[in-house]
């Protein structure tokens, strides 16, 4: 009698964890879901990049950017950008977008940043660990990626934490540009 009721009992046990277990592979994957359907949705912040130019040097999490040269047709353009609508800012990126697929189809074997005017001035920006680092594809998606993909020589725009004070900028958002 004993032993049946002990082979009842763990019957019973292993059931009770299989039915568990079962919940807990349901809600990994319900999150795993979302945290891909959060990485295809990534934004890029709203403000412009407070840092644009091509990476010099990585040492650990801290990178040394060239900054681009800054003139004064491409602030004004900036400028009238901001004042548009949302519908004119996309029918306008529509149009960039048809040009450059043109021009690169043109130009498939030169480097695009062989146009590139560097003003000569470094900045260093620390991006700490969990820091959103994006590649742009080009054509308005973004690919994720890890602080280690980094490397010298990409171009790159990096948004800075905003109230940081402080010698030492901290990037928010990094985006790759494609090569």
């Amino acid at each position: 009698m004993k032993k049946t009721s002990i082979i009842i009992m763990a019957l019973m046990i292993l059931i009770s964890a299989s039915g568990c277990s079962s919940d807990i592979a349901q809600k990994e994957s319900t999150t795993s879901e979302a945290a891909t359907i959060e990485a295809i949705t990534t934004p890029v912040p709203e403000r412009k990049a407070e840092v644009m130019g091509i990476i010099k040097n990585v040492i650990g999490n801290e990178v040394s950017v060239s900054l681009l040269l800054k003139n004064a047709e491409s602030e004004e353009n900036m400028e009238q950008e901001a004042l548009l609508t949302d519908e004119e800012k996309a029918t306008k990126q529509a149009e960039k977008r048809a040009a450059n697929q043109a021009e690169n189809a043109d130009n498939t074997e030169k480097n695009p940043l062989e146009n590139v005017e560097l003003s000569g001035e470094i900045k260093d920006v620390v991006i700490p660990v969990g820091t959103k680092v994006v590649q742009s594809t080009g054509t308005g998606e973004f690919i994720d990626l890890n602080i280690g993909d980094i490397v010298k020589g990409t171009s790159v725009k990096i948004w800075l934490i905003e109230d940081e004070e402080g010698e030492v900028a901290v990037a928010e958002f990094v985006q790759l540009q494609i090569r």
